[in-house]
């Protein structure tokens, strides 16, 4: 719990002076690697009964994969796997050196954080903010439910290249997503967007709202026809994964209130804008607005709960994101900045309290190993 919240502490503590961190890109990078290399130490240090489902990927990885053949290891990812076969071959490989979990899921933590760490660098309009939202709504779930952040991590990668107009090199990193975990085939979705150059305007923003919020409360009908066509999905669907949470109306008033900072933020369909800073910009707040729909709906059916890892970043970076666009005085920029950071590390602490995510109690690797 004290590393956890020593953590949090400093990454307030070192980013109060932000202004001067996101101006100069060495102060960026001294500060997100500072911070990200703490988490790394937590992460890769932690034994094997810290995070829910650490426990069940080391077992499988002793009992199933060290055990295997190169053909056999092939075969049990396609009947067992989903036929993820990057996360498999990864182990498999890894293993015939050094066959010690804690050092393959510490360097599958490694590539997760190092990834997000680079793409906050590059995109976000305040790291220090970014960061702070990642150690305390990310950082734990990331430790139990790491091969969807990896295939998470292969996402932001395929993102920055669609930014940098590489459609084709973009390929390769979405479907490495889909062979660590089979949802992220979903994510080419917003490929897809891409490729017919999808722009964010207000005009845009609103028919996205109507469209969801309209695909919100017409989710069980969507079930109900989906079920007549699949009838085989009929149980799934009405019982193993309907959600045990009561909806959320406060997180409700949340998202709708950064919606609405998000409209008056974005130009009109006739200004004249960046290109290119708008893309991203649109990238972030469309990401932003799926994270918060996929997290209102976990209420209904729990298991897409799981999808938010695709689309945290946006969560992460749309607060920054939105006071860039409102061009505040610096002042105000800075009070509120700070206001809402207190807050947030505030809320992250009583969450922890409440719900640890499988963290505690935290114990090293040596003391599970030995």
């Amino acid at each position: 719990m004290l590393g956890y919240f020593l953590i949090l502490f400093l990454t307030v503590f070192t980013g109060l002076n932000s202004y001067q961190i996101n101006r100069n890109e060495k102060n960026k990078k001294y500060f997100v690697y500072f911070i990200f290399g703490m988490m790394l130490l937590f992460a890769v240090l932690r034994g094997y009964s810290v995070a829910i489902d650490y426990g069940n990927r080391v077992e499988q990885m002793e009992d199933y994969i060290f055990k295997m053949s190169f053909s056999e290891m092939i075969e049990y990812t396609g009947e067992v796997q989903d036929e993820e076969y990057l996360y498999t071959t990864f182990i498999w490989l890894v293993a015939q050196l050094f066959p010690a979990p804690w050092l393959i899921n510490g360097m599958m933590d490694i590539f997760v954080l190092l990834t997000f760490a680079w793409f906050f660098c590059k995109y976000s309009k305040d790291v220090t903010f970014s960061v702070l939202m990642f150690v305390a709504f990310v950082f734990c779930a990331e430790m139990n439910i790491t091969r969807q952040y990896i295939a998470a991590a292969f996402f932001l990668i395929a993102l920055h290249l669609m930014l940098k107009k590489k459609p084709f090199h973009a390929l390769i990193p979405m479907f490495a997503a889909v062979l660590v975990h089979v949802s992220s085939v979903l994510l080419f979705a917003v490929y897809f967007l891409y490729v017919i150059g999808f722009k964010i305007n207000r005009k845009k923003l609103f028919l996205m709202l109507i469209v969801v919020v309209g695909a919100f409360f017409a989710f069980e009908f969507m079930i109900d026809i989906f079920i007549g066509f699949f009838p085989q999905y009929n149980y799934i669907l009405h019982t193993w994964a309907v959600g045990d949470e009561e909806f959320s109306v406060l997180w409700l008033l949340i998202y709708s209130f950064m919606f609405i900072c998000m409209f008056v933020s974005l130009p009109s369909s006739k200004a004249k804008t960046d290109a290119g800073e708008l893309e991203v910009s649109g990238l972030i707040m469309i990401s932003f607005m799926l994270y918060a729909v996929v997290n209102l709906l976990q209420s209904q059916i729990w298991f897409v709960s799981r999808i938010n890892a695709y689309f945290i970043f946006g969560y992460c970076m749309v607060i920054p994101e939105i006071l860039d666009r409102l061009q505040l005085e610096k002042k105000t920029k800075t009070v509120v900045t700070l206001l809402l950071k207190v807050g947030i590390a505030a809320w992250a602490i009583l969450m922890f309290l409440q719900d640890g995510h499988g963290i505690l109690p935290y114990e090293f690797i040596w003391e599970t190993t030995l």
